[in-house]
């Protein structure tokens, strides 16, 4: 396996880290950005020997650094409530765009240009089951993450020849920091379950009665960094134990 230089985003989530794990586990050098967990980064680094970038992804400009990287990861999200179209606010959406979305693309405008240059390179974007389909609540995260599938599939056929691919991994629920917090704000509104209550039937809701691992997400993104995934390009990996089939 051909070693390479990598950025995650999104470094210290449940997602991120597992993914980090993953490629630094297969040798490769791999950076990531965080933004608040500091200790968790820390940790991270230490663990693994990835370098942390501390930078806030809902700001509207890349990180000052060298873009060399071959493989970009794009697995930072946020998911600020469940909430309708009429009870969105336009700070949440906003915000939810930018780091889902625009900040996605602000480091794929930087990483291009190395990628171009070298004739090769991997955009992996870390999407969900509601990048192929609707739903009644979550709106700005439903929104974001379509978004984040077109930008993934634009990219596809834009350098395709040039030896360039990008795909998505789009996971059903995941037993991460993510989901504990979208439990907790839940079973704080009215007569909603508790939150063990509320995540037991988000298990069961799928055919396999669990929710994914954040290492089921990991080794996807491992399968499509790597020289076998070649021609894969403009997909969207589905990780959701037959959730949406």
């Amino acid at each position: 396996m051909t070693k390479r230089r990598m950025l995650v985003t999104g470094g210290t989530g449940s997602v991120g880290q597992a993914i980090v794990r993953a490629l630094t586990h297969d040798g490769h050098a791999v950076d990531f950005l965080y933004n608040r967990s500091t200790a968790a980064a820390e940790a991270l680094a230490a663990d693994t020997g990835a370098q942390p970038r501390n930078f806030d992804l809902a700001a509207t400009s890349a990180p000052e650094i060298v873009y060399d990287y071959d493989v970009l990861v794009h697995s930072a999200a946020v998911l600020l409530g469940k909430q309708e179209v009429a009870s969105t606010p336009l700070a949440d959406y906003e915000l939810t765009m930018a780091i889902n979305v625009r900040s996605a693309f602000l480091l794929a405008a930087q990483c291009l240009p190395h990628m171009i240059e070298q004739g090769w390179g991997r955009i992996v974007n870390v999407g969900s089951v509601y990048s192929l389909r609707g739903g009644g609540l979550n709106l700005a995260y439903n929104v974001s993450k379509h978004a984040l599938s077109g930008l993934t599939k634009n990219l596809a056929r834009a350098h395709a020849a040039q030896g360039i691919t990008s795909n998505e991994v789009c996971p059903s629920a995941i037993e991460s920091d993510i989901m504990t917090e979208l439990a907790r704000q839940t079973a704080s509104i009215g007569d909603a379950p508790s939150a063990d209550v509320w995540l037991g039937a988000i298990r069961k809701s799928n055919p396999t009665g669990s929710m994914a691992a954040p290492e089921d997400i990991a080794g996807a993104v491992r399968y499509l960094v790597s020289d076998e995934a070649r021609f894969v390009n403009g997909a969207s990996l589905v990780v959701d134990g037959a959730q949406i089939s």
